[in-house]
């Protein structure tokens, strides 16, 4: 509970700081001791106000519950997450989900307005869209599926060994469906494609969905669509141009 009150004193302008504040959801950064193996806490708490109160408390807490078995269920898959620590079930409207901070990620719109502008070699920049493809394919082929998948829901960080490490966040949106439909993998392409700044060209973006099409698992090997088909590639490009483009905005 000290972590929640750390949190609480954050969104009241009491140390900490805000990264997050809406209707929904409040996400703060926290200093914390170095029992946990961690400098800095991340908090997110989830609200459910007005009539969400009324709600059984399982319903009224669903979002932080799922956020917490679908981190369980990442680390055991190998797939990049926060590391949770603690789920609070508060006694009001909200509940909270403890992880450690992220420290040395940014998000995925950010790192690419940073990292991969025009001072970017080709061979670079090719080598990321690689290490993004097999991140993709791996939570792919792990039947993990991410339902909100734009920018800012992937965070990434250069490793010492000049690689990429990637995480997903926003755990209240993954699923483990036993079957991931082609059309939703479509959909989840558009959204990504729809808040990747253009620092990552129209070429980089049809080399990168080739190469994440190599690696699919499962749909094409057996004779079902692939992403390498023009038509697949003509869908997203549709999927995407009716979305709010990043570079529109």
């Amino acid at each position: 509970m000290q972590a929640v009150r750390a949190h609480r004193s954050a969104l009241a302008g009491r140390g900490g700081e805000v990264v997050k504040r809406d209707v929904k959801t409040n996400v703060t950064l926290i200093e914390w001791d170095s029992s946990l193996g961690a400098g800095r806490l991340c908090v997110k708490e989830f609200v459910r106000a007005g009539p969400h109160c009324l709600l059984p408390r399982w319903i009224r807490h669903r979002p932080a519950i799922v956020s917490w078995r679908g981190a369980s269920r990442l680390a055991a898959l190998g797939i990049g997450r926060p590391d949770t620590l603690g789920l609070v079930i508060g006694k009001g409207a909200s509940s909270y989900l403890i992880m450690r901070a992220l420290e040395g990620f940014e998000s995925l719109a950010q790192y690419v307005r940073g990292a991969l502008g025009p001072a970017a070699t080709t061979e670079r920049r090719r080598a990321f869209l690689r290490a993004g493809a097999d991140f993709l394919g791996r939570c792919c082929s792990s039947r993990v599926f991410h339902s909100d998948l734009k920018a800012s829901n992937v965070f990434v960080r250069e490793t010492e060994g000049g690689e990429w490490e990637f995480s997903l966040l926003d755990l209240a949106a993954v699923r483990f469906p036993r079957r991931i439909r082609f059309e939703d993998r479509l959909l989840n392409l558009a959204q990504l494609n729809s808040s990747v700044p253009l620092e990552i060209t129209w070429t980089d973006r049809m080399r990168f969905l080739r190469q994440l099409a190599e690696r699919e698992p499962f749909d094409a090997a057996h004779g079902g669509p692939s992403l390498a088909d023009r038509s697949a590639m003509a869908e997203i490009a549709r999927l995407t141009r009716s979305r709010r483009c990043v570079w529109s905005r």
